[in-house]
């Protein structure tokens, strides 16, 4: 539960950072990266997504309990 809760967190967080960085891509205008202004914003969707997996992987594994099946290596 507390898992959900923080990725619905972390996913609002993500979508605000998304539109913050679409309302503030005009200021990329008359350079070279305003031609490539889509591909910066899917390439930073994707980067923020796989950042995104990686820290709920490891909050999911910090929030598991331990493993106490010790005998079987």
């Amino acid at each position: 539960m507390i898992l959900r809760a923080v990725g619905a967190v972390l996913a609002l967080a993500a979508s605000g950072a998304i539109l913050w960085a679409w309302t503030g891509i005009g200021a990329l205008g008359g350079t070279l990266l305003w031609d490539y202004r889509y591909v910066l914003l899917v390439a930073g969707a994707l980067l923020g997504l796989s950042f995104l997996d990686s820290l709920l992987a490891r909050i999911g594994r910090w929030l598991a309990p331990p493993d106490t099946d010790q005998g079987k290596h």
